[in-house]
């Protein structure tokens, strides 16, 4: 609605006659509202994502979780983003920046002769890690960025770890010591606990409350614009008295020319 009155605030500004015609039909926001129900977390997600973050972190200080073991544990892919983010929101786990899960990697043309700039972290890749991995003389390798993550050389980076093991692969890639483009496949989210205890069920509902409140609100803010829109009744006047001054909605209904406001108007209905 904000956007149609800016419009029609731009129409006739240079004090000519104008017309401003809206076409709306309830059907035209169904999609919308389809979409915002299946992007909707529930309950039941966030208590899935804390169940598989929790198993990933046992014993461990860091983890990086595969995107697959939340599909697997029953969360839809496309809402693993939002579960984690409300999460850490609630300060109940702390989540990194997601990076690719795994690489394949080929020895490139300065394999033998990799440049002497190398940073610490890609000559560390490169020696501790892929060198043994071509040490049989085969040209193609896969690597996974968990275990490189969790190599001691890491250890201090947390769960920005995976994300500087993936960026010191990238450095070797264009300086040619591996084949440039590097094949990334899947998707790892790096964890850490936040306490020294699993989230109970209560603070997890108090994590998803806010977030299902928000959800809420906006499929809302829909059934208002169609209830606004589908309300016989001339829109210029509802604007006015909405987002104009003071008596401004009266004006308007006696200067506007709409099929509501004016009986010699043709109805588009």
């Amino acid at each position: 609605m904000d956007l149609y009155a800016q419009q029609v605030g731009r129409s006739g500004r240079d004090g000519g006659m104008s017309v401003c015609l809206l076409f709306f039909n309830a059907s035209d926001l169904l999609p919308v509202r389809r979409a915002a129900e299946r992007e909707a977390v529930t309950l039941n997600d966030a208590r899935i994502g804390s169940s598989v973050v929790s198993t990933g972190l046992r014993s461990r200080d860091v983890a990086c979780i595969e995107a697959s073991s939340f599909i697997h544990g029953g969360l839809p892919g496309h809402r693993v983003d939002a579960v984690l983010a409300l999460l850490a929101a609630a300060s109940l786990f702390s989540v990194g920046r997601h990076v690719h899960a795994h690489c394949t990697v080929r020895r490139g043309r300065a394999w033998f002769t990799p440049p002497l700039s190398l940073s610490a972290d890609a000559a560390y890749v490169l020696f501790s890690v892929l060198v043994p991995l071509f040490s049989s003389g085969q040209f193609f390798a896969r690597c996974s960025l968990a275990a490189l993550a969790g190599h001691e050389h890491f250890r201090e980076d947390g769960t920005g770890a995976a994300r500087v093991a993936a960026l010191a692969v990238e450095e070797l890639s264009l300086c040619g010591v591996l084949w440039h483009p590097v094949e990334w496949r899947g998707v790892l989210y790096p964890v850490a606990p936040l306490s020294t205890t699993c989230p109970t069920g209560e603070e997890i509902f108090l994590a998803w409350a806010p977030v299902s409140l928000r959800q809420q609100e906006a499929v809302d803010s829909m059934d208002e614009v169609v209830s606004f829109l589908s309300t016989r009744v001339c829109l210029s006047s509802r604007l006015c008295r909405m987002f104009g001054e003071d008596g401004e909605g009266d004006a308007c209904r006696f200067h506007c020319l709409c099929s509501i406001c004016c009986a010699s108007c043709p109805s588009l209905e």
